[in-house]
């Protein structure tokens, strides 16, 4: 077979000269020539079909003048087409491979047109006449054949019935170069031959792609390429293309005459474009620019003309799902009915209810069991021989020094164990058992001590009551649980103040005297935490850190309590004095204390010596007493004493303990803690246990925090560990001068028994003493003690 026949540089195609661009071109061109083929025979009876691809270009209009933007600019040599013979049976068919961004000016059939330079990314297609066949129609897919902005993927302006110019769509602003395509004319006598004319040839042409600008390569198009066709007939029916959006035409105006003044060309419907449609290229990743609409695929319905605003995609899905919501509602309230209406009935049909049901009876209340109750008298009584065995071990600690101390049944009274029982020896702080059982059987246990503030002899001055009450927080927090604060006084007081404060009078007059004749206490015990001079009104007990109980004390605390009211009045540099309240003054504001009975465990828990003074003298003053040490003291020993305790050869001299001149036996001790753990409804219990029965609430808890026995007592591990968490017990020490240890509270046994002890030593080390104790009230708790 013969090699293909390179067609003519000069060659063109069939009326492809000038340029499409609306007029005569200066210096004419050279005119279309046939391009040489080789012919190959085939059978002349097959039937014959043209297909054209792509369709024809515009065909300029007669006489008219292209703008000089308009004008082509010189374009390089036009590559050679490759024409090859092929021995098919088969119609003319015209194929051509666009490149991407620039084509070719090559040779074409007749009515073909070659596109010029296309703006990357853009895909209109300049006017279009929809009237004229082959005078410019395009079809979505082919290069741009007008001028387009980048970006822009509209068809530009239609102007039916007028011929294209190949004006580009107003605010683009670059230019395209379009050859002029075949005219009418030409096309129809072209069809006209080939129609004629036997079939006997097939023209295969190829058309080799030019190289890609690198720079611009991104933003074209992708480059189509396709492989040699194998030739045959039938061909397949081609994709149909898709479809153009085509505004209305524009009626022409009277004449035949077009708005430039043209003449009004024959309408005619625009010719179908047949044969294969080259995919348009996909968006690649990355690209940012422009990109050319995305034909459907290979079996997808093209989208139906436009008919007006398109519907959002998602209502109709969202309708459907409101409808099918709606539905569910439905049927849920149908069925709910159904089993309302007809639910018995139908149970009662199959058996499930049976005629006669009722609603059944509610069951009986659960009766409440407290989780936590008290020691009852039915757990196994231990025997002396039992506890002497097993305190045996224990009591031989020479670090007890001098030990008096008892154990006993509170439900019986029975003594199981004693030694020096009725030796009168320093208590220490044991001592406050006393002072607090003497509250509990001589005050209310709910009543509070009350501090005022009432309005002084003149406008300037205010006096502050003392009430009794040493535990006023003078912040947020306090050591004293249920305390009150002095904020909150100060805040009643302010509405009363008619001007400023120059004068704050301290009324101490409830208590007859802060400190006790002699030596009883150590003056250094002030700046060292123990105590501070006892007046009935106090902020934090004395202490200048608040929430430290060992935190040194104030030399003057009802001083420095109406100080700190002052400040909180805005009277900061008030003078403060010691005065008394005048006889019916107007009270500005008031605050009151916890509880008797808070006090009173609040004074055990943490060993508090100003609560215990103060309670003593609250005992005094309940009797009729003047509030001396002295008379407290008294008041305490004489209440007890009323009760039935006997205090024969005691001594007090405060209530506290904190004295050494304090002489008790270890039996009174004993017998008051004895009365208050009685159980209920045991031959000991009596009206005096109701009374007394806080106290055991306010004994530390051995190895809890919070109280004396917590921090490095009963810790695991030790010897005492087994007491830890069952022993309860008020402590007792003092360093200096008699070295007293003591430990007196109640311990449940490894039988459930409650046991009662009182022990004191005198003359051992503080933490020697301890220890030593604490051994012996965990040998108590792991004791059986019956045999």
């Amino acid at each position: 077979m013969p090699g293909p026949e390179q067609p003519r540089e000069q060659d063109a195609p069939n009326g492809g000269w000038p340029p499409a661009g609306g007029g005569a071109q200066e210096g004419a061109g050279p005119t279309g020539a046939d391009q040489e083929t080789v012919r190959v025979p085939v059978d002349g009876s097959a039937p014959t079909q043209r297909v054209e691809w792509p369709p024809a270009p515009p065909t300029p209009a007669a006489g008219s003048e292209p703008a000089a933007r308009d004008r082509p600019a010189e374009a390089p040599d036009p590559a050679p087409d490759k024409t090859e013979r092929v021995d098919v049976d088969t119609e003319l068919v015209d194929i051509e491979l666009v490149g991407t961004g620039k084509t070719d000016q090559g040779t074409s059939e007749a009515g073909e047109t070659d596109t010029g330079t296309n703006d990357p990314g853009t895909s209109g297609t300049g006017k279009i006449d929809p009237g004229t066949p082959g005078t410019g129609t395009s079809d979505p897919g082919t290069s741009g054949t007008g001028t387009d902005d980048a970006g822009t993927s509209g068809t530009g302006k239609t102007d039916p019935g007028t011929p294209d110019t190949g004006k580009s769509d107003p605010g683009t602003s670059d230019t395209e170069k379009t050859p002029t395509g075949t005219t009418g004319a030409d096309e129809a006598k072209a069809d006209t031959e080939l129609t004629e004319r036997p079939t006997d040839q097939h023209t295969v042409r190829y058309q080799q792609p030019v190289r890609i600008d690198n720079a611009t390569a991104r933003l074209d198009p992708a480059t189509l390429r396709m492989k040699r066709p194998e030739p045959s007939w039938p061909p397949p029916e081609p994709p149909r293309a898709m479809p153009v959006r085509v505004l209305p035409a524009q009626p022409a105006p009277s004449g035949g005459q077009t708005p430039s003044g043209g003449q009004t060309l024959p309408q005619s419907p625009a010719p179908e474009r047949q044969g294969p449609v080259p995919p348009a290229p996909r968006p690649r990743p990355g690209d940012t620019g422009p990109q050319p609409p995305v034909p459907p695929s290979a079996g997808e319905q093209p989208a139906p003309p436009d008919q007006g605003e398109p519907a959002p995609a998602g209502r109709p899905r969202r309708r459907r799902r409101l409808v099918l919501g709606a539905v569910a509602l439905v049927v849920v309230a149908g069925l709910a009915v159904g089993a309302a209406v007809w639910g018995k009935p139908v149970a009662r049909r199959f058996g499930l209810l049976s005629a006669d049901a009722s609603t059944a009876a509610p069951p009986p209340p659960v009766e409440a069991k407290q989780a936590i109750r008290g020691v009852g008298s039915d757990a196994p009584a231990p025997t002396k021989a039992g506890v002497a065995r097993a305190l045996q071990q224990p009591l031989a600690n020479p670090d007890l020094a001098k030990l008096a101390g008892v154990v006993l049944d509170p439900a019986t009274g029975e003594v199981l164990w004693e030694q020096s029982p009725t030796e009168q020896i320093v208590p220490a702080s044991t001592n406050k058992i006393l002072t607090v059982a003497a509250a509990l059987l001589a005050l209310d246990p709910q009543a509070r001590f009350t501090t005022r503030v009432v309005a002084g002899p003149d406008p300037e001055t205010i006096v502050l009551v003392g009430g009794g009450d040493p535990t006023i927080a003078s912040g947020k927090d306090s050591l004293y649980p249920g305390a009150a604060r002095l904020t909150d006084l100060a805040a009643q007081v302010k509405p009363h103040l008619t001007g400023p404060v120059k004068r704050v009078l301290v009324d101490n007059s409830r208590y007859a005297e802060p400190w006790p004749a002699g030596d009883t206490w150590d003056p250094r015990d002030v700046a060292g935490g123990s105590i501070t001079p006892i007046t009935p009104v106090m902020l934090d007990g004395g202490r200048r850190m608040p929430l430290n109980k060992d935190a040194p004390r104030y030399q003057d605390a009802a001083g420095q309590t109406a100080t700190e009211l002052a400040e909180a009045l805005g009277a900061t540099g008030a003078s403060v004095v010691a005065g008394s309240a005048p006889s019916g003054a107007k009270v500005l504001g008031e605050v009151r204390s916890p509880t008797v009975q808070q006090l009173v465990e609040t004074a055990l828990m943490i060993s508090d010596n100003v609560l215990a003074e103060t309670l003593a003298k609250e005992v005094a003053k309940a009797r009729g007493k003047e509030t001396t040490f002295a008379n407290a003291t008294a008041a305490v020993r004489e209440t007890l004493t009323e009760n039935g305790f006997d205090l024969t050869g005691t001594t007090t001299v405060d209530g506290s303990g904190l004295g050494l001149a304090n002489r008790l036996n270890a039996r009174v001790l004993s017998e008051i803690l004895a009365v208050a753990a009685a159980p209920d409804g045991s031959p000991k219990a009596d009206a005096r246990t109701a009374k007394l029965r806080p106290l055991l609430r306010g004994l530390p808890v051995a190895g809890a925090p919070g109280g004396t026995l917590g921090g490095g007592r009963y810790r695991a591990g030790e010897a005492a560990a087994q007491g830890r968490g069952w022993v309860r017990a008020k402590t007792g020490t003092l360093s200096e001068g008699k070295q007293v240890n003591s430990l007196s509270g109640v311990v449940l046994d490894r039988d459930n028994r409650l046991l009662v002890f009182a022990l004191v030593s005198n003359g051992s080390q503080m933490e020697q003493g301890r220890a030593a104790l604490d051994v012996i009230t965990s040998a108590l708790r792991g004791c059986g003690c019956q045999g």
